[in-house]
């Protein structure tokens, strides 16, 4: 990594955090941006989870907190008259989200520090210690030292975490996203290291993530995309050899590729067999119930998340006001022609 002359404390900085390494750097950093939360106390759904614990919520239990509606209009009615939703929600509304393990992680602080909110935070904060360990490990795999220092710290100060690492309720991004990082991790030390030992501890790594959350489905598509456009050889072969290589590598990537799927796949069965998901709600939208719906606005929200991820546009503003949604889609548009055209 090149700094120029002229910066001599940057130069400085650079090479103290190269000395440093990138996983303790990661970690250094996440410990130093995530320790604010620690005084945010409860708030919004937090306190929905405190009555669930109490035993105030029907049908919820300390493993499955994560249910704010069953699509019953009678337990629907007794709800309401615990938590502020407006009389004119939906009555066949359906809010139910399978997370087990982060359901046990709010548990066991509820077991054991409850009041104390910061006990809580500090807890939540050891996860997100955990999800930059994971991300450090993958981009030390991925890169050269000075090109992972400069990702793990851009990953680590993304404001996209601040959520997830500063709110009880939404821990359970970072429970997910742990283990699931660490399965591509493991993927990538099997494919490319040819270690078939390697090959269970990802699978254990997406399943755990997925009992933390639906969103550890997403690294499915990580693992698709290395095995579609992943590092590939046989370039110095002739012509003939080649394209038989290619076949050949073409089945090796299919094949390296069903594990996770059928993982991916068994859950989403299970999932959606035992009730899970939503319905009625107008700001989650379930693929499989509603798939009309979500087709419908699935290009807008995703101009929504590029805008976020590229310009930092706050994504979550259409949720508070329609309003916002024109503005921040053409702002999804504009960056989406920035980047094909970088």
């Amino acid at each position: 990594m090149s700094v120029s002359p002229s910066y001599p404390w940057a130069r400085s900085v650079i090479a103290r955090l190269e000395r440093w390494g990138t996983v303790r750097t990661g970690l250094l950093l996440a410990a130093l941006v995530a320790a604010p939360t620690l005084f945010a106390g409860f708030f919004v759904d937090d306190y929905v989870h405190l009555l669930s614990l109490q035993g105030e919520m029907p049908g919820s239990t300390p493993l499955d907190l994560f249910r704010f509606a069953s699509g019953d209009v009678q337990e629907l009615e007794q709800i309401m008259g615990r938590v502020p939703y407006p009389w004119f929600t939906f009555p066949d509304i359906h809010l139910h989200f399978f997370r087990p393990l982060s359901s046990a992680t709010m548990y066991l602080d509820y077991l054991l520090f409850h009041p104390r909110a910061i006990w809580f935070h500090l807890h939540s904060i050891l996860w997100y210690l955990a999800f930059v360990l994971c991300a450090a490990w993958l981009y030390r795999r991925l890169f050269p030292a000075p090109l992972a220092l400069l990702c793990i710290v851009l990953f680590t100060l993304d404001d996209g975490h601040a959520i997830p690492a500063g709110w009880w309720s939404n821990r359970n991004a970072l429970v997910a996203g742990a283990p699931a990082l660490l399965a591509l991790y493991a993927h990538l030390r099997w494919r490319e290291a040819g270690r078939l030992a390697w090959l269970p501890l990802s699978l254990l790594g997406l399943v755990l993530g997925l009992l933390g959350g639906e969103t550890a489905l997403g690294i499915c598509g990580y693992i698709a995309a290395y095995e579609c456009c992943g590092r590939r050889g046989g370039d110095a072969l002739s012509l003939e050899t080649r394209r038989a290589h290619r076949v050949y590598e073409g089945w090796q990537r299919a094949v390296a590729l069903m594990p996770a799927l059928g993982v991916a796949m068994v859950f989403i069965v299970v999932y959606k067999w035992n009730g899970f998901g939503v319905y009625g709600s107008g700001i989650y939208l379930d693929p499989v119930a509603e798939f009309p719906q979500f087709a419908a606005h699935a290009p807008g929200r995703f101009l929504l998340l590029l805008g976020a991820q590229f310009l930092s546009l706050p994504s979550e503003l259409p949720v508070v006001a329609s309003a916002f949604q024109g503005p921040l889609v053409v702002g999804g548009v504009l960056t989406l022609a920035l980047v094909v055209w970088l």
